[in-house]
């Protein structure tokens, strides 16, 4: 009885602890320092007046403060948990994920920004060709300036946040140790599944979008699996993923209204290629996005040269 529950514990063949072991080590580490530090934490800033929800005033650098450590504290926490796995589970380190500053981190960081700005322009390109999106103004110039800097700030703090905390999560550790346990292929469907289906949380995941967002969102995952596979390198997949963000819902602004960082759109069209406008949803819910997607895995596996690791 002792041996079966050792074995299922620890793997003597890979003298190493099974994946589910390690996962779960790293999934209760994250919840003791969210509920521990974090979560008081944020309290703490709420009592004080310090919440990023709602509009603020965009002349207050206060609100600015706040944003900038309300959207910094679950990237830390991304941060602090895979160091401390990594350091005293794996006796390792981030070069261990992929996330090290090794020479030429910067220019794979770049790389995904400038496939994620590429992917995007490929999306802007056929909206306008088939007259789904209307370009009715700029920013800055509709919203007024003073409001426009502040949601440039926040638009950006806030999708920085995103994609450092969601590729450390999935393409991290936990994409590691099912690398290592089940193998490169399992690695990649099991992180992109969670990755499509935690994006059902989402409110504006309602309707038929409900049966669309896990498919179109793990292919999504999957890209940025391959991205990260291409380099070995998580920064391409974090830069991939910012990019994505924000010259969707920022920049070229595809799925419509005035929260923006250059145009402010109108966006009309048949919903199966457009996906859902007028949300935090745009063409990755819908066929143009689809085929993004698809351009980007092709790009990634047949023309980016991988890197020679240290």
């Amino acid at each position: 009885m002792k041996d079966n529950l050792k074995s299922f514990i620890y793997d003597d063949k890979e003298q190493r602890y099974r994946g589910y072991v390690l996962i779960g080590v790293f999934v209760i580490l994250l919840a003791i320092i969210y509920f521990g530090v974090i979560g008081p934490f944020e309290n703490i800033l709420i009592g004080l007046g310090l919440t990023i929800e709602g509009m603020y005033n965009p002349d207050s650098y206060i609100d600015l403060i706040s944003v900038l450590v309300h959207f910094s504290l679950l990237p830390l926490l991304m941060i602090v948990g895979s160091y401390l796995v990594l350091k005293f589970v794996e006796k390792s380190d981030f070069k261990l994920i992929g996330m090290n500053f090794y020479s030429g981190w910067i220019k794979d960081l770049f790389l995904g920004v400038a496939v994620g700005m590429g992917l995007m322009a490929i999306g802007l390109l056929i909206f306008v060709i088939f007259g789904w999106v209307d370009i009715i103004g700029f920013a800055w110039n509709i919203n007024g300036l003073s409001v426009y800097m502040y949601r440039t700030f926040y638009i950006t703090v806030s999708l920085i946040s995103v994609a450092l905390m969601e590729e450390i999560l999935l393409r991290g550790y936990i994409f590691l140790v099912i690398r290592r346990s089940l193998g490169l292929k399992y690695s990649i469907i099991i992180t992109s599944v969670i990755f499509g289906l935690l994006h059902l949380n989402n409110s504006t995941a309602v309707s038929w979008s409900v049966y669309v967002v896990p498919f179109t969102l793990t292919m999504a995952g999957v890209l940025f699996a391959v991205s990260l596979l291409s380099k070995e390198s998580l920064w391409v997949a974090i830069g991939l993923h910012f990019a994505w963000n924000i010259f969707e819902y920022g920049i070229f602004n595809l799925n419509g209204g005035t929260s923006s960082l250059l145009f402010v759109t109108e966006i009309n069209g048949p919903a199966f290629f457009i996906g859902l406008p007028n949300s935090s949803f745009g063409p990755e819910v819908g066929a143009v996005g689809v085929l993004m997607m698809a351009i980007g895995i092709c790009y990634f596996t047949k023309f980016v040269k991988p890197r020679v690791l240290d």
